[in-house]
């Protein structure tokens, strides 16, 4: 009798702890875009995703192309390059559904973005090399974001009322996402007076 009880034990906790670690398990073949609010688990995701201190300004072959950047101060031009020109070092992160963003540039200046969190994102998540009978499926992910953004210090000045950012997160992983998951970070900002964008990386 005992026997068979242990038995049963075994197999209840071998499937239980099967189907659970296939829980995340993604299908080969993945295609997958959709909006959501996102909800008390993405949240603490949000929360663990860390900036990496360095942000980097996109720049064109062109340069200081005024088509890609437009409302940073008057010596982000191609007249006035240097080394470590378009590099800042960057701060902040997730906290009260928002995203504070806190930059300082190549001559010092400080100046943050503040990012509120919509009541909308967008995930995206695709396997980007479908095989059929391969063990493990990785799917390339996407977080997106779009709002209102707000300035305070050297970015302040060009962010009028009606200026948009777009944030995203990518990386890869399974079907569960986690902060590990996500490793780059590109955000833009386009607006009256302002067209720029950053980018970067994020701790693992």
């Amino acid at each position: 009798m005992l026997g068979k009880l242990l038995v049963c034990l075994f197999v209840t906790v071998f499937f239980s702890v099967k189907c659970f670690a296939c829980a995340c398990c993604a299908d080969a073949g993945t295609y997958s875009i959709f909006t959501k609010k996102p909800d008390s688990y993405l949240l603490g995701v949000f929360r663990e995703m860390k900036f990496a201190k360095e942000a980097t300004l996109f720049t064109s072959d062109a340069g200081v192309d005024p088509i890609n950047v437009k409302g940073l101060p008057k010596d982000y031009n191609d007249d006035n390059y240097q080394a470590g020109f378009d590099n800042l070092t960057l701060g902040g992160g997730f906290s009260t559904n928002k995203w504070t963003m806190d930059f300082t540039d190549y001559k010092g200046r400080k100046g943050s973005l503040v990012l509120p969190l919509q009541n909308q994102m967008l995930k995206f998540a695709v396997d980007l090399e479908p095989q059929r009978n391969a063990p493990n499926t990785t799917l390339y992910k996407e977080f997106r974001f779009q709002g209102i953004a707000k300035g305070t210090g050297f970015l302040q000045p060009t962010i009028t009322p009606n200026t948009k950012y777009f944030l995203v997160f990518r990386g890869k992983g399974n079907s569960c996402d986690n902060a590990q998951d996500f490793n780059y970070w590109r955000l833009e900002i386009t607006g009256t007076k302002a067209s720029y964008a950053f980018w970067g990386r994020l701790e693992q």
